[in-house]
This record gives C-alpha cells, structure tokens and sequence, in this order.
C-alpha cells in the first residue's frame, strides 16, 4: 500500500499551513473542512512535492515535532474523515495538547489500527481554546 504525508506547519498562534501531497490534495483540502467546523482556527493547505523518504512510508502514524513547530502526518487513507482526525489530532499537539484518557476523544491516544473519533472532549476543547487565545 502505497503512502503518503503532508506537514503541517504552525504559522500563528491559531493558523496553520498544510502542505499536501497532490494526489491528496482533494481529500485532505475536505478533512480540512470537518475541522473548521470544530475550532476557530485558520488553515491554508498547498500542494507540495515529497521526498522519496516521505512517498515511501510503512506504517500508519502521524507524529508533532512541537518545538519545530512542523507535525508529520503519514497517511494511508484518501477518507477525509480519517485524515481530519489525524490532522486534527497532530495540531493539537502542535498547540501543547498531551493524549487525553477519553477513548472518545480526537487527542485520545489509539492503538494503531484502531480508530480514533472526530470528536474533542469537554477538556481537550478547552486546552485547544486556551492555546489559541479563545478562552
């Protein structure tokens, strides 16, 4: 199966830049959408062309490197819905945000394979307000 990743760069303090692979744009420009939908946070997604390291990942995951400011996302789904949970999951720890204990919550921290919902619980909402200046 043949994967792919994007980075998402934090620009501001509630803005954020998606650089996609153009055989995901599509896909990841309406897993985009669904978040919108969820926080008041700005995101810009761009096509980008990666590296043969980053075409050629071998296991779903998706990693924040907070002090960098980047987060990593490997992709192995085209479903907006997943890359959404993903993305949505990787900001949050981009904005601070540790694994939540709510099994039911997007920062809850799932075993791979299993699915994760597009959901922010009660606290992790809160956190994700107070990161960018919404509280």
């Amino acid at each position: 199966m043949r994967m792919s990743t994007l980075r998402c760069l934090r620009r501001s303090k509630n803005s954020f830049l998606i650089l996609a692979p153009p055989d995901h744009l599509t896909e990841i420009e309406e897993g985009v959408e669904l978040i919108r939908g969820l926080l008041p946070v700005e995101m810009k997604v761009l096509a980008y062309k990666m590296n043969s390291l980053e075409e050629n990942c071998y296991e779903w995951e998706g990693y924040a490197r907070i002090d960098e400011g980047v987060a990593k996302v490997f992709l192995s789904s085209k479903d907006p819905r997943e890359i959404a949970k993903l993305l949505l999951h990787e900001i949050g720890h981009l904005l601070g945000l540790p694994h939540c204990r709510d099994p039911g919550c997007v920062m809850w921290d799932s075993p791979l394979g299993e699915e994760r919902n597009l959901r922010i619980c009660r606290a992790c909402r809160e956190k994700f307000l107070s990161a960018i200046g919404e509280d």
